[in-house]
């Protein structure tokens, strides 16, 4: 059963769902076979015993003990197994979300039953107006139930009250929001993939962004201010969308609200490795914002890359103590499996901020990085410790082996180039000629001119001495 759609759902199903399905197999409404309840019983007994997919033959004679193993028999049986399990899904996934009430509008409409359905479109509709939440979802939740609202009056042929105009007005904030939101999305998305997608209508669903009424709704307002962000990219911009995003964090659920937050987290983060240093408060800022809404943890852990991006940009605005707490604090909120290597790289950034360069140099041989970012971070960092140093041999060595890593790493993104270029300059710099004067100027315009180069202010620091050599 290894490879079975069946065992899959089984897999996951907590001890909670195992027992509900059990009794939802016990009901007749759903279920008369005892075959399906016995197979079940045997599955959940195995997976409750072990991780492992249990063999399809012994599963067979559980259930059937009978009669010899029949392959067409087993599949009919898990087949109708499966479709259960769907079912149980459906249903359970229906009770834990709004869609349930919908749907008995609909059907009191369908069935004439006009008390009861009036009864349950005012309860949504009281529901919707006294909840914060005003996203996307609201507005289409709305226009569902003017829709709704719309169908019975035609039904009864009171045209005269027809409700077309709330009808339209839901629907269309409904869609302009939907679009404006997923325009963020796809932004982003083509931002760091280097892709193109065609959105026919974008540029008509700005225009009517910044028009009433759409321009005061919520998500409209939001989504808008964030594409705006991205497509302007200048510090005011992100200013200005920050006090939009926090000041209505209560419209949005805490996924949607941690989704538009984590963009223009990645938004902020690119900017920084462009070379713009008016992005480094504004960052951190919404970093330390983020540690405080327990925006940036999943499932109470903290990404290593998050833990990473963190200490290095605190420590370009030279808070020494903040970031000395943060690495060691935070630390217990990392996965363990690389809890020691982000612990160690992140100790060793300290050290070489300080001018500790052995000390940097041993918290990086203490721990392997798994991850291609980890890897490249530590490798670099190991890079400037070994020019610092002045150990020409390991500076060029580790050069050599770096960018033969790197020349198969191409489909990476703007990581590729922003690796490339520290590579290019570290070289030049370290084979440089000292008193060609001319040469090291050139090198560093080249440098100061470079757009996408995040050790910028690091390489400069090196030519500066090479310039007062």
């Amino acid at each position: 059963m290894k490879k079975s759609l069946v065992w899959d759902i089984y897999a996951c199903l907590s001890k909670k769902e195992l027992k509900s399905f059990e009794q939802f197999l016990a009901s007749p409404f759903f279920n008369s076979r005892q075959d399906l309840m016995l197979l079940n019983k045997v599955l959940t007994r195995s997976i409750q015993q072990s991780v492992e997919a249990p063999i399809k033959e012994d599963i067979f004679k559980a259930v059937f003990p009978e009669g010899p193993f029949d392959d067409q028999h087993w599949r009919l049986t898990l087949s109708r197994l499966y479709k259960q399990l769907e079912t149980f899904l459906a249903v359970t996934s229906l009770q834990n979300s709004d869609e349930s009430e919908k749907l008995l509008i609909t059907t009191f409409r369908a069935k004439k039953l006009d008390r009861n359905f009036t009864r349950s479109l005012k309860k949504v509709n009281l529901q919707m107006e006294q909840q914060t939440i005003r996203n996307p979802d609201y507005y289409f939740t709305r226009f569902q139930m003017e829709y709704q609202q719309y169908l019975s009056l035609s039904e009864t042929g009171r045209s005269k009250a027809l409700n077309l105009e709330k009808v339209e007005q839901y629907l269309d904030i409904a869609y302009i929001s939907t679009k404006l939101r997923q325009a963020c999305f796809t932004l982003s998305h083509q931002a760091v993939y280097n892709v193109v997608y065609d959105s026919i209508l974008f540029d008509d669903i700005m225009a009517l962004a910044q028009k009433e009424p759409y321009k005061s709704i919520p998500p409209i307002k939001l989504y808008f201010s964030f594409i705006i962000l991205f497509k302007t990219g200048g510090i005011r911009e992100l200013e200005h969308f920050k006090k939009q995003l926090f000041h209505q964090s209560s419209h949005f659920t805490r996924e949607e609200f941690r989704d538009i937050y984590l963009l223009s987290l990645n938004f902020c983060i690119k900017k920084i490795n462009e070379n713009q240093p008016a992005f480094f408060l504004e960052t951190l800022d919404m970093y330390k914002k983020g540690l405080e809404m327990e925006l940036l943890f999943e499932n109470g852990k903290l990404s290593r890359f998050t833990y990473n991006n963190i200490v290095a940009i605190a420590l370009r605005k030279d808070d020494l103590l903040w970031v000395e707490h943060f690495i060691h604090h935070y630390k217990d909120y990392l996965d363990p499996s690389y809890r020691t290597a982000a612990f160690s790289l992140n100790m060793a950034r300290l050290a070489f901020f300080k001018k500790d360069f052995k000390t940097a140099l041993s918290h990086l041989q203490n721990a392997d990085y798994e991850d291609l970012i980890s890897h490249m971070t530590a490798k670099i960092l190991q890079l400037k410790v070994y020019f610092e140093l002045k150990e020409s041999d390991s500076l060029d060595s580790l050069l050599q082996s770096m960018r033969v890593f790197i020349q198969r790493k191409k489909r990476i993104g703007y990581h590729y180039q922003i690796w490339k270029n520290i590579l290019f300059y570290v070289h030049k710099i370290h084979k440089i000629n000292p008193y060609d004067k001319k040469a090291v100027k050139i090198l560093g315009e080249e440098i100061q001119k470079e757009t996408v180069l995040p050790e910028r202010e690091w390489l400069l620091e090196k030519v500066r001495e090479i310039e007062n050599y």
